[in-house]
């Protein structure tokens, strides 16, 4: 058994529920007013786009978990540590987009601390390199 990432995808199953109730409670409390026009539609299909896509990275934990604890029971499998290593190098992609975006765009570092989910990201990549280590 590989420990590591039984523990990457146990994290990935905690992290699931909170990213699922976490996009809901914001986008169910965001007048669809406050998203701009877009070329297909008007404020209430850009927040269903972008809410899509929020979903589309509860997927995307979903499927990793599933992913990582297959592997922590059978890690005797042809191809383990490159396709965890390609799952870890996204989850740290997912990291550095979501702590460092903000810093430029916004031009503050306030963001880090508001929002702290590129640390369990970070914490879910660095986790699954240590079980292709």
């Amino acid at each position: 058994m590989n420990i590591w990432f039984l523990i990457a995808g146990i994290l990935c199953l905690m992290l699931l529920p909170i990213h699922i109730w976490g996009g809901e409670y914001v986008f169910n409390r965001m007048p669809a007013e406050t998203f701009p026009k877009i070329p297909n539609g008007d404020g209430k299909i850009a927040k269903q786009e972008i809410r899509f896509a929020w979903h589309g990275v509860s997927v995307t934990f979903l499927v990793s978990a599933g992913i990582l604890l297959f592997f922590a029971f059978n890690p005797n499998l042809s191809g383990i540590e490159l396709t965890a290593f390609c799952i870890a190098l996204y989850f740290i992609g997912f990291a550095v987009v979501i702590a460092l975006l903000p810093a430029f765009t916004l031009r503050t570092y306030k963001t880090l601390l508001i929002s702290p989910q590129w640390v369990a990201c970070l914490l879910v990549g660095l986790v699954i390199l240590g079980g292709v280590a």
